[in-house]
């Protein structure tokens, strides 16, 4: 499991309870995205539609019939080319990447080796326990920092939309 305090990682994101995201500074320090990095919606909601698609990896059409639904199709397309413009200026290092030409098939998050997000830890701390059992010493100390998540909120509290 990668730590949130590791190197390697450029992005950590909180999906449960309120939703929170931070970037690493070229000094190595974290830096929260707050409302005036993401600018209008767009961004935030492609970003959080990314983390919680399978694989964080999204069709186009897919984006586009969920973010939005009832809007012309040339201005959703617009958003979305933004949204996604948005995203790679406040991340840089390859956090959103392109799925065929300039998206036209989609877009798709980075690993976990670069982009940690709370419930990617929880579900790794939960198989760890499942796989040792609990007559392991380790079991409850593991269950009990998975439980340290969800003291948050529940996934994606107060914000609107199907995630």
């Amino acid at each position: 499991m990668i730590e949130s305090g590791s190197d390697a990682l450029f992005v950590r994101v909180w999906l449960l309870g309120e939703f929170h995201a931070e970037r690493r500074k070229d000094d190595g320090t974290w830096e929260a995205i707050g409302k005036n990095v993401w600018g209008n919606s767009y961004a935030r909601s492609l970003m959080k539609r990314l983390l919680c698609a399978t694989n964080r990896r999204v069709a186009r059409s897919d984006i586009l019939d969920d973010l939005w639904p009832n809007t012309p199709a040339h201005l959703a397309e617009k958003y979305l080319n933004n949204a996604s413009s948005k995203l790679r200026q406040i991340f840089h290092k390859d956090i959103v990447k392109p799925i065929g030409s300039h998206g036209t098939g989609g877009y798709q998050l980075a690993s976990q080796s670069l982009l940690w997000t709370d419930v990617d830890a929880y579900e790794s701390l939960m198989i760890e326990a499942e796989r040792i059992g609990p007559s392991s010493p380790e079991y409850l100390p593991l269950l009990e920092e998975a439980h340290q998540y969800f003291k948050r909120g529940s996934m994606l509290e107060g914000e609107s939309g199907q995630w």
